[in-house]
């Protein structure tokens, strides 16, 4: 299971190629590592962005599953043709996490699909990635941290609304919490 999370929007990442090969990359080294028949992927449901991994996938005839907060129903364009199965999670709070509830404590469904043997990958990614990855992290998962930026029109949108957001939180993320650990103390690897 390769769970994957980063931006998503209309206008995706700064360096569309860079990003299309990487996302290449991850997969062609997880079919020689696991095989096509033992690979699930596993994203947002929706196309643009990190949603850029389906096509992908589906290229290379590896099973999808999109997870995505039922808010997306509002926007069924928005859902990728390249993803094979798409569970939509109820979402009261309508913040677009994929959450449950465990021992009174929320909890991420993508998180929760790569517990047993799963690898988690955060590409970039806004506030959301950000509580994935921490969750991810904190349960032990193998989980690879790479940078990315946001297209920058998606960036101006953000900084429109508000000046003082950070557009760009998993990168915060990463050059606060991450960079400086030794890499023997964690199951992250970054790029």
């Amino acid at each position: 299971m390769l769970v994957f999370s980063g931006f998503s929007g209309s206008a995706g990442y700064a360096d569309p190629e860079l990003f299309t090969n990487k996302l290449k990359s991850i997969l062609q080294n997880a079919v020689k590592e696991h095989g096509y028949n033992n690979l699930l992927v596993v994203a947002g449901a929706t196309s643009s962005g990190i949603g850029e991994v389906y096509k992908i996938a589906e290229e290379m005839e590896i099973r999808t599953l999109g997870i995505v907060s039922e808010q997306a129903k509002k926007h069924p364009k928005d859902i990728s043709p390249s993803c094979n199965d798409v569970v939509y999670i109820p979402d009261p709070e309508n913040n677009w996490k994929v959450l449950y509830e465990e021992k009174e404590e929320k909890k991420s469904y993508m998180v929760y699909v790569c517990k047993d043997k799963g690898e988690f990958y955060a590409l970039g990614g806004g506030d959301v990635a950000v509580s994935e990855l921490i969750e991810a992290e904190s349960s032990g998962i193998k989980t690879t941290v790479l940078k990315f930026d946001r297209h920058p029109t998606d960036t101006e949108s953000i900084l429109k609304k508000n000046p003082e957001a950070d557009p760009h939180p998993v990168n915060t993320y990463y050059d606060n919490e991450i960079k400086e650990r030794p890499m023997s103390d964690l199951s992250i690897k970054y790029a």
